[in-house]
Parts: C-alpha cells; sequence; structure tokens
C-alpha cells in the first residue's frame, strides 16, 4: 500500500476544540434550523423590495432625494440583518468543517446553507447596478451629510456604485453566481479535503505513526531537532508529488473561473480584480519587495539559512528588485 494515503486517520488523543456552544447549542439544534429558515424568508423579502422600488440596472424609475434616501435606508438595514444572520450560520458551520473534513453533517448542512448565499448575491449584484446608474444623485444625497443609516453608510454605498461597471448583464452574474457552488466553490473544497486527510507516515522520537499533512507542518516548522524539520519538509514536498493532479486540476478549476471571469468583467487582470477587491492599489503592491505566487503563503523551515533553488523552484517564490 502506497504509504501517502487518504484512509482514516488513526485515533489520537483528546485535543481542544472550539466551544462555539454560545452561537448555537450544536448541528442539530432547533436554534440553528430556525435560523437558516428564518435566512430564507428574510432574502425573499429583500427580493420583494428590490421588486418593489424597481432597484435594477434597467430601471428608469426616478425617486426624489427623500424617497431615494428612504429607500437606500429600508436596503441597509434589511441587508445588514440578512448578513449578520447569515455569516453567523455559515461561520458556525465552517468551525466544524474546517478543523474536521471527517465531518459529513456539517458539511451537509453547509452545502444546503450555500445556494442562498447565491441568493444574497444577486440581490448585491442588483443593487450594485442600481447605485451605480443613480450618477450624481448619489453622490449629491450623501453630501447633505444627515446622520442616519445612509450616511453612515456612505463608503459601502461609493463603493458599490463604482463596483457597478465592473458586472456582466444581469443574466451572465446570476449564472455566474449559480454556477460558483458547482464549478469554483467545488474545486475549492475538492482542494481542502484532499491536503487536509491527506495521510503520511513519518519516524518522530522513534516512532513510526501516520499523521495529517497539518500535523507534518507543524512539525516541520517548529520541532527543535534541525534534521526532523528537514525530513518532515522533504517528506511534505514529496507527498504533494503525490497528489499533483488532483491538485493542479483543483487549481486549473478555481483560477480558470477568475480568469475568465475578471476578463469579462472588464479588469485589466486578475490582479487588477484582486487588488480592487481587498481595496489594495497595484503600485502599492509593486512596492513590496516580495511576491509570493500560489494558494499557500508560509514561512520556511530553520533547517538551512535559506532553501535551495529547486525549493524555490517548486514553491514559486520570486524576488523583485526595489
Amino acid at each position: 500500500m502506497n504509504k501517502h494515503d487518504l484512509g482514516q486517520l488513526p485515533k489520537l488523543p483528546k485535543l481542544p476544540h472550539w466551544d462555539v456552544s454560545n452561537v448555537y447549542p450544536s448541528l442539530d439544534s432547533i436554534e440553528l434550523q430556525r435560523a437558516t429558515k428564518a435566512c430564507a424568508k428574510q432574502i425573499s423579502a429583500l427580493e420583494k423590495v428590490l421588486d418593489q422600488y424597481a432597484i435594477n440596472k434597467s430601471s428608469k424609475t426616478k425617486q426624489s432625494p427623500m424617497a431615494l434616501r428612504k429607500t437606500l435606508a429600508e436596503y441597509l438595514e434589511r441587508m445588514n440583518a440578512l448578513m449578520t444572520l447569515y455569516v453567523t450560520a455559515v461561520t458556525y458551520l465552517r468551525t466544524f468543517v474546517t478543523t474536521d473534513s471527517f465531518n459529513a453533517t456539517a458539511r451537509r448542512m453547509t452545502s444546503e446553507l450555500e445556494p442562498l448565499g447565491v441568493r444574497i448575491t444577486n440581490i448585491e449584484t442588483r443593487f450594485c447596478e442600481w447605485a451605480g446608474g443613480l450618477g450624481d444623485a448619489l453622490e449629491a444625497m450623501l453630501k447633505q451629510g444627515k446622520q442616519d443609516v445612509v450616511q453612515e453608510h456612505t463608503f459601502y454605498l461609493r463603493e458599490a456604485a463604482a463596483h457597478a461597471k465592473h458586472l456582466m448583464s444581469k443574466a451572465e452574474e446570476s449564472l455566474a453566481a449559480e454556477l460558483s457552488l458547482s464549478g469554483v466553490n467545488a474545486w475549492s473544497k475538492l482542494q481542502g479535503t484532499l491536503v487536509s486527510q491527506l495521510a503520511v507516515e513519518f519516524e518522530h522520537d522513534g516512532q513510526r505513526d501516520k499523521i495529517s499533512m497539518p500535523a507534518l507542518i507543524n512539525i516541520q516548522q517548529h520541532d527543535p531537532d534541525l534534521e526532523v524539520r528537514r525530513n518532515a519538509y522533504e517528506l511534505e514536498l514529496a507527498t504533494w508529488d503525490t497528489v499533483k493532479e488532483p491538485l493542479a486540476a483543483a487549481m486549473n478549476g478555481v483560477k480558470g473561473t477568475v480568469n475568465t471571469l475578471s476578463r469579462r468583467r472588464g479588469y485589466k487582470s486578475p490582479l487588477h480584480a484582486a487588488t480592487l477587491a481587498k481595496r489594495f492599489g497595484i503600485k502599492g503592491l509593486a512596492n513590496n519587495k516580495l511576491f509570493v505566487c500560489g494558494t499557500r503563503i508560509r514561512f520556511w523551515p530553520c533547517f538551512s539559512t535559506f532553501p535551495s533553488r529547486p525549493a524555490l523552484e517548486t514553491n514559486k517564490l520570486f524576488f523583485v528588485k526595489s
């Protein structure tokens, strides 16, 4: 049998776990079920509000400054309440999935909740399209300086309006959001599950055990013995090579989607889209001395002064002259 396999890891001593019972009592709790149902109900109500006020790109409805402010206030208050509920539920489920990818119940419940996230994305897209079409009316209203929920969200509203110029058509954005579940999101889950469940045999303190990749990386980074760190590092690189095909497929699936959508949305490059999303300018990025390309950034193991050139090439680390 290959020493690098996806078999169930051996039972380990009981480790500390996050206590998230203050959020919801348990995965099967009535409180979590009620929150999920409330989330779906609030989404439906917000969709009706968008229809009621004709919030979409093609809207020809002109509202008075007072009516516009009222419309924005209602949207913001409803969206804030919805996002508080949805993000709390999603984050709660992810505390289980990200720490135990074998938890089938948490994974199933996460997948059941994610379609609600698609509907929220579609709502935000409609709002951004509409906000972008308000033009000077939005800016004039924000400059009034009234102390209300609209004024508190000045930054968000201006950013939403600016984001409108990088949106595809409503049908295309809706399709991209729906396909994300079976596309980029599924590829990302595959990568996470594969890496978290990958087990390797490693000899440590005279005992050879099967351990997870995160455990191997912890040894590589923190063990006081130089040779142990070196062996762990070399085993890590060799192990990634055994699953390079599915990892490459996952990366291509994710990055291919990013490249396509960035181009269709009119960004100069995926990097341009990413820096705008993170509110970080290209010029600021160019001033950095170090660029790291890839999906994982870690400190180098301290078994030598610096990694060899093959290691640099494997991890795609590039230096840029100042």
